[in-house]
């Protein structure tokens, strides 16, 4: 549902955004970076060498948090920012875009883009997710078919015209985290029901 599965290419795609970033990815990035960091002990020395004053002091003890705060609650405390560009660093996007850093390698070993699904499996998402590119479930779907799955489907709640009313709300699109969160889920869960009716 919605699913970053190519981590290399959900971090590579906000990083071309920047210095807006992708809608979230001011939460999801430094989340998975210091969880990595924790795992594999070895993609920075210090947080300051991806992270930017003040967010480096405190980023390794931000996520997740027990109270489950939002990203808008932590933008508002000042505990991270609004762009991507104000949080990480130069060395951290070079150490993105490089295929041979040690953050790669976190992003890629932890990606499911390589798995082979063998069970019947639906990618489910909307095609104007502000906070998951799209183009991830898409991606997703070729490689897994490549690798030989044979019951691999995606569903683009965008292209059911008896949705089109439900994922419409106030808000842009683009600003909108509701979009990912509240409108697409519902959907989602309602075609992966379909789907285990059908087996």
């Amino acid at each position: 549902m919605s699913g970053p599965y190519d981590l290399v290419s959900t971090v590579r795609e906000a990083l071309d955004r920047v210095p807006l970033g992708e809608l979230g990815s001011t939460y999801y990035v430094p989340f998975s970076v210091t969880a990595f960091q924790k795992v594999y002990k070895d993609l920075y020395a210090t947080p300051r060498e991806f992270f930017k004053s003040p967010y480096d002091e405190t980023v390794e003890g931000l996520l997740p948090t027990a109270s489950g705060i939002s990203l808008q609650d932590l933008i508002l405390q000042n505990k991270l920012p609004v762009l991507l560009g104000s949080l990480v660093t130069d060395r951290f996007i070079e150490a993105a875009r490089s295929d041979t850093s040690t953050l790669h390698r976190a992003l890629a070993v932890n990606s499911t883009i390589d798995t082979v699904p063998k069970a019947p499996t639906l990618l489910c998402g909307g095609s104007r997710d502000p906070v998951v590119d799209y183009s991830n479930t898409t991606r997703a779907l070729a490689t897994f078919q490549a690798a030989g799955a044979t019951s691999v489907s995606a569903f683009d709640v965008e292209a059911e015209p008896a949705y089109q009313s439900l994922l419409r709300d106030d808000l842009p699109v683009a600003i909108n985290s509701g979009y990912h969160a509240s409108l697409v889920p519902p959907l989602c869960l309602l075609q992966v029901r379909n789907l285990f009716l059908t087996l």
